[in-house]
């Protein structure tokens, strides 16, 4: 089943940011993207994750969270 962004849990939202935070940085474009200066991936708002990845679908084993053994 596919959900949007807004029908995803905490943890599912924070591996979200973790993601966006460090394929900004690795590319060199975090503070361009987001507009200021960013020195952790707690400086990403939630409503900065749920904009960026708004036109994006997800199932639930695109998150390591939900992926038990």
């Amino acid at each position: 089943m596919y959900r949007n962004v807004s029908e995803l849990n905490q943890n599912e939202l924070q591996e979200l940011r973790s993601r966006l935070y460090h394929q900004l940085l690795d590319d060199g474009s975090l503070n361009e993207v987001m507009g200021k200066e960013i020195d952790s991936e707690d400086d990403i708002t939630m409503d900065c994750v749920k904009d960026y990845y708004a036109d994006t679908s997800f199932v639930e084993e695109d998150f390591w969270c939900n992926l038990t053994e």
